[in-house]
């Protein structure tokens, strides 16, 4: 009986096909699936995948080394979530915002740059923060330069892969400023 899980449902069982050369019984299982859904009336609707059990495994499984079963995820066909369209941006703008806090206060717990900054300070010159800017800025641009290369791979594979992606979100994060 299949169990509704969020986004879908889980199919549970033994598969009754057999393996082709090549391709192993997920993959014919599949192959089979989305023949049959595609002269079904919920072509397009509907997508099924096969993947390893999400349960987490009982102790008697692991023991009889039964813990990596298959299952059938069944999907609709857009499983990508919708999003209002301000949720991108003003994430990407905390991202960039954890990205400038974190480059400023790598130094900011700095005693030698921190007391530059107090003497600058105190003998009433312009611009006292300048140093602390000045050591911050590459920092900065180094993560932001890692992270565009990073959302430029998984531009050039879904492209690769014929896979419609949208704009790349900047994910704040505690470590560095920015997470994936």
């Amino acid at each position: 009986k299949p169990q509704a899980v969020p986004g879908g449902y889980l199919i549970r069982g033994e598969s009754r096909v057999k393996s082709k050369e090549g391709m192993d019984d997920g993959d014919v299982l599949i192959e089979a699936l989305d023949k049959k859904i595609s002269e079904s009336s919920v072509a397009g609707k509907i997508q099924a995948y096969y993947i390893l059990d999400p349960r987490p495994p009982s102790g008697e499984e692991i023991m009889n080394e039964e813990d990596e079963s298959p299952v059938l995820l069944i999907t609709n066909y857009d499983i990508s979530p919708d999003t209002k369209v301000w949720v991108k941006p003003a994430v990407t703008f905390l991202g960039l915002a954890s990205v400038a806090l974190f480059s400023l206060g790598s130094f900011s717990f700095n005693d030698d740059v921190m007391n530059q900054i107090s003497a600058s300070a105190d003998a009433g010159e312009a611009g006292s923060l300048d140093l602390l800017y000045d050591l911050s800025l590459p920092l900065a641009l180094s993560v932001l330069g890692t992270q565009i290369l990073h959302e430029a791979g998984h531009l050039i594979i879904a492209i690769k892969d014929g896979i419609q992606i949208g704009l790349p979100t900047f994910v704040p994060g505690f470590q560095i400023g920015l997470t994936g």
